[in-house]
């Protein structure tokens, strides 16, 4: 068992890059069941005559990347189990960049795990977490009521719509880091009054976790944390009637992480 939950972390983190010479094709695939692709660097350009030899000889090798690559990768692969680029200037560049020279791309990319979404009823506390070296990114919130049926209280009767600032006000607080401590209280998720303040309401947040601007510097990542073990035996989601998970304090949880990263060194 422990072996395989190794083997299943080795192949999640593993750094990836991928070659493709203009006008080919090459997929950026994540064979890891539950995880997703995110783009650690991408380079559109020719600085070395070995890479991709030009059919021409064309000796330019002072093309550096083009602005918005990185960008233009992300939007067709990030998130996605797997996506196939192509090496053509009108998907790679926003205008024009070093006509007549024959470029290849690079790119960097890494596996994380799928977003994940978490459901909060009214009161109820979460700890949001992501693997050492990367990041929390909050894709969308709503606190509110939506449904009857949901966290289900005699307060719990009446639609409630959702706080407009709720997002912002969790993006601010949680984005770039790697754990988050979130309320389902109006005080936590709403500037001011409460919304509905006589209906019991329920969070639900979507996030993901995107790498550190470090992966891609050091071209790997760093120890995993008891977070990520955690999620690899069991995906916890709290559900309506049943008593929110609290965790433990930060401390205790650094604490088992280093055990766990001397037993991997001694096994």
């Amino acid at each position: 068992m422990f072996i395989c939950l190794k083997l299943y972390i080795y192949f999640l983190i593993l750094e990836k890059s991928v070659t493709i010479c203009t006008k080919k094709k090459k997929p950026l695939t994540c064979e890891t069941p539950g995880s997703s692709i995110a783009v650690t660097d991408a380079f559109w350009g020719r600085l070395s005559a070995d890479i991709c030899p030009s059919d021409d000889g064309d000796p330019v090798t002072n093309c550096g990347s083009a602005q918005g690559t990185l960008d233009l990768v992300k939007e067709m692969c990030e998130g996605a189990s797997s996506c196939e680029l192509e090496a053509r200037a009108d998907k790679l560049q926003k205008g024009k960049h070093c006509r007549g020279v024959q470029k290849y791309l690079l790119v960097g990319y890494t596996c994380v795990p799928r977003a994940k979404e978490v459901l909060l009823c009214d009161s109820e506390r979460t700890l949001l977490s992501c693997p050492s070296d990367w990041l929390i990114k909050i894709n969308s919130a709503f606190w509110g009521r939506q449904s009857t049926d949901v966290c289900p209280t005699e307060r719990g009767n009446r639609i409630c719509n959702g706080a407009s600032e709720t997002v912002s006000k969790l993006r601010s607080k949680c984005n770039e880091n790697p754990y988050c401590a979130v309320s389902a209280t109006f005080k936590d998720l709403q500037n001011g009054g409460e919304n509905c303040p006589r209906v019991n309401k329920y969070l639900i947040v979507n996030y993901g976790c995107k790498p550190s601007l470090g992966v891609a510097r050091r071209g790997h990542l760093g120890h995993i944390p008891m977070s990520l073990l955690r999620h690899l035996y069991r995906s916890y989601i709290p559900r309506p009637g049943k008593k929110s998970w609290i965790p433990r304090p930060l401390k205790q949880m650094q604490k088992k992480k280093n055990t766990i990263i001397k037993k991997f060194k001694t096994d």
